[in-house]
């Protein structure tokens, strides 16, 4: 959990304002490592504004995978993952849920269907 900046602000200034470390850790429940990071960072850039995340997929881009899918809308995990260099099923499977595509299959009969039908046999 991110901490608000605001928040960040005021135990710094808790310490700059001549308490000890070991107080702010007590009364705003932060680590220490946090509190000499969040120092550092006052230090090195003036502000506590949160740092950007900027994270790339590596190897499965969302375009690429709808791509795939465009083409063969039917296809399974491992098919896609072959397509795909270095892919794996597990890495197709985490990218799928992150873009919020669902490839559903449904047998054609379910297991319910299957035990309430009653079977074609006549008795002689």
């Amino acid at each position: 959990m991110a901490y608000p900046e605001k928040y960040r602000e005021r135990v710094v200034e808790f310490i700059a304002e001549g308490n000890t470390k070991e107080k702010a850790i007590e009364v705003f429940k932060v680590s220490k490592a946090t509190i000499y990071e969040w120092i550092k960072m006052q230090k090195e850039t003036g502000s506590l504004e949160k740092k950007e995340l900027n994270r790339k997929p590596r190897k499965y881009f969302p375009e690429r995978l709808k791509e795939i899918l465009d083409e063969n809308p039917d296809a399974y995990l491992s098919e896609i993952a072959e397509k795909i260099e270095g892919g794996t099923v597990s890495g197709v499977h985490d990218a799928l849920k992150r873009a919020k595509i669902t490839l559903k299959k449904r047998r054609k009969f379910t297991k319910s269907e299957a035990m309430n039908s009653e079977p074609n046999i006549k008795n002689k």
